[in-house]
């Protein structure tokens, strides 16, 4: 994918004129896995326009949304398990509206798949895209982005966790896996463990079954925590319970494994706990949280870095801006702290995972409420899970 937009660009800048077939031939070293350095910064941090072109429901509360540019451009290159940063104008809002949501979908230069979940009154975009997005509708994003994707070494049998909504990286994952199988004829295992309330809320079910066929390791696994007066055992559903660390004890062969989670923060703690407990490395264990952006560590932190600050007031430059507010604990992070002196920076998750928030600090220093699990270049912080160090009571600069 990486390699053909770079073809359909060259045409497009007429670099294949036959004036250029002159030239001196020049060598360039091209990625063969697009990563920040495929996409110049300017671009993978700017907006562009998406059209939705076509609405799927996939549940009673989860509904599937394709989008393409709006400039008839192929997208730039992805990551089957990444996120997508997006911006809608909410009707009612004086500022557009900024989330994250996962591609459902395995890469491709033509469209994203965003299926969302309608939460509840607090969540302005997927109230708004469930009740009033229509084919048509336009929006914004960035390049998508984010680490929780497949480990590209390995090759050991994978075993896909999820609760919920949260089966949505899994499903574009799990479909990249069954792509390369029919393109190379080497099946990785995979173990696909899925847990909802029934099947009225259960998403991609058919399409899971789908992928199934398709692969000749593939095994599903549908626990009902609710099931509904049409569910029937052994047909739209293979266990009932919550998927805890018990079912996949039983469910597992012995074997050496890849686990990746992702669901309710309880949800992960407890399978990241009980993974943790019967000696799964850590490092064959990867997660994504929706809702916390916790780290999945068993050991509870006796306190957080914002009560280890201390009650001082600790000044706090926004260079850029020309404003200084003074943080204090009750203030909460310095993504809060610039909100409430009406500043607007961009962010993504408010919890460390996307790392939209990315921002240079001048001076000064930092501690994180929770470690984040986004990547952060020198001399950046992260506003939406930091706040001013305990030895920065001389304050802080942000370029913001």
């Amino acid at each position: 994918l990486h390699f053909q937009k770079l073809i359909v660009d060259a045409v497009a800048r007429g670099g294949l004129a036959p004036a250029a077939a002159a030239a001196p031939a020049v060598s360039q070293i091209i990625p063969l896995l697009p990563d920040a350095s495929a996409v110049p910064d300017a671009e993978r941090n700017a907006y562009v326009d998406l059209e939705i072109f076509k609405i799927e429901p996939e549940s009673e509360i989860i509904r599937s949304f394709y989008l393409r540019r709006g400039d008839g451009k192929p997208l730039d290159p992805w990551v089957a398990g990444q996120f997508l940063p997006i911006r809608v104008k909410v009707p009612g809002e004086a500022q557009p509206v900024l989330r994250t949501f996962t591609l459902s979908t395995t890469p491709n230069p033509d469209h994203y798949r965003l299926s969302i979940r309608r939460g509840g009154e607090s969540s302005l975009i997927s109230r708004y895209l469930h009740d009033h997005a229509r084919p048509g509708l336009h929006i914004e994003a960035m390049t998508p982005r984010g680490k929780f994707t497949l480990a590209p070494e390995s090759q050991r049998p994978v075993v896909f966790v999820s609760g919920g909504v949260g089966i949505t990286p899994m499903i574009a994952m799990a479909g990249h896996i069954v792509e390369e199988g029919r393109r190379t004829g080497k099946y990785r295992p995979i173990w696909f463990v899925h847990g909802a309330n029934n099947s009225r809320v259960q998403a991609f079910g058919a399409h899971l079954r789908e992928l199934a066929a398709q692969h000749p390791a593939m095994k599903l696994h549908t626990r009902y925590s609710q099931p509904g007066e049409t569910d029937r055992l052994g047909v739209t559903h293979d266990g009932e319970g919550h998927v805890t660390i018990d079912v996949l004890k039983g469910l597992l062969p012995f074997d050496d494994y890849d686990f990746y989670l992702c669901g309710p923060p309880p949800f992960m703690q407890s399978l990241y706990d009980g993974l943790a407990g019967i000696g799964v490395r850590r490092e064959r264990i990867h997660y994504e949280s929706f809702g916390g952006g916790t780290a999945l560590k068993p050991e509870a932190k006796a306190e957080t870095p914002a009560a280890r600050a201390g009650d001082g007031a600790v000044p706090v430059r926004f260079a850029k801006s020309a404003v200084t507010a003074e943080w204090s604990r009750e203030r909460g992070s310095l993504l809060e702290l610039a909100e409430a002196v009406g500043l607007a920076p961009v962010f993504g998750c408010r919890s460390g995972i996307c790392g939209t928030c990315a921002i240079r600090i001048a001076s000064g220093a930092v501690q994180y409420i929770e470690e984040p699990l986004a990547p952060r270049g020198e001399g950046q912080v992260l506003l939406c899970c930091s706040v001013p160090a305990p030895d920065a009571t001389a304050g802080i600069v942000l370029d913001l």
